[in-house]
């Protein structure tokens, strides 16, 4: 969704439209992948007093548009601070990905006016809708498959599945196949698809899921490189033992090298090659008890 010759009944700050005198939006980003997530970073710069003031009142935010034609997904992303993060599950996105930054009313907003307008609009007060534009800036597409070659985090890594009923309780682990394969009984399957597609319940998903899952695999690892292990298997042949091999390497890192450290526990291991899931996790559910009792993320 990019914005292109759009006519507005009233003025808005971009960078193709004449509308305010002086005022700059400009949003900065940058991206990184993770093991599991897609991690976008912005910076905005906003020089226009007047919608400072809404923001600062509560009458505006930002807002960032992602959209991925691929696959389907399409979500909007709400802030109160100029510099702020997003995080998208890989498996959400792929090929080209199109990112437009925003600033919006949240609330209706009668007599709006600014000081800062041309001349055209002098003396005129506006009447907006909640979900009014009123800054916006087209941010370049992004290239998802380019950026997962290079850093070799693939999203088909794991591979999570319902079983049925066998007697055993909780989450068992494979890792024979090509991915990491977890397993969960019916009910708790359930739960997973619905929290699966909340963006905010991700980290905390990985910290429940992914690192234990990384944890039971340095374990099972470690056992290659003990002089007395006895019924080793041999992992290196699996695509996601190979997919490791080349993620560390695109870091400056020896795979194996790590798994022969001795200083550190798998538990160590993982939680590095994840960034550190359980902070994030924790900040997740910080973020999602501010938000408690808000409408939520609603599209543009």
């Amino acid at each position: 969704m990019k914005i292109t010759k759009r006519l507005y009944a009233y003025p808005v700050l971009a960078a193709d439209k004449d509308d305010y005198r002086k005022a700059i939006f400009s949003v900065e980003m940058s991206e990184h992948m993770e093991l599991t997530d897609f991690v976008l970073h912005f910076s905005v710069q906003l020089t226009s007093e007047s919608l400072i003031r809404m923001i600062g009142q509560g009458e505006a935010e930002y807002l960032i548009h992602i959209e991925c034609s691929s696959t389907a997904f399409r979500k909007a992303y709400h802030f109160a601070s100029p510099q702020f993060e997003v995080r998208i599950p890989l498996e959400k996105i792929n090929h080209m990905v199109e990112i437009v930054a925003f600033v919006v009313t949240k609330k209706h907003i009668s007599g709006f006016h600014s000081e800062e307008w041309v001349d055209d609009f002098s003396g005129l007060r506006f009447d907006l809708e909640k979900g009014s534009i009123l800054a916006y800036q087209n941010l370049p597409n992004l290239s998802i498959a380019k950026s997962m070659h290079q850093s070799a985090a693939h999203p088909s890594l794991f591979y999570i599945r319902k079983r049925q009923d066998d007697g055993r309780q909780g989450m068992q682990l494979f890792l024979e196949g090509d991915k990491i394969l977890i397993s969960l009984l019916e009910p708790e399957y359930r739960l997973y698809q619905q929290f699966n597609n909340d963006t905010e319940m991700q980290p905390v998903l990985n910290a429940m899921l992914i690192l234990p899952a990384l944890v039971y695999m340095f374990e099972e690892l470690d056992q290659e490189y003990e002089e007395d292990a006895t019924d080793r298997h041999d992992y290196t042949g699996c695509a996601w033992y190979e997919a490791l091999e080349q993620s560390y390497r695109s870091r400056g890192k020896d795979f194996e090298e790590t798994l022969r450290d001795r200083n550190r526990t798998s538990f160590d291991k993982a939680q590095e090659v994840m960034e550190f899931p359980v902070v994030k996790a924790l900040a997740s559910l910080q973020a999602i008890r501010n938000d408690f009792g808000d409408d939520g993320e609603d599209d543009v």
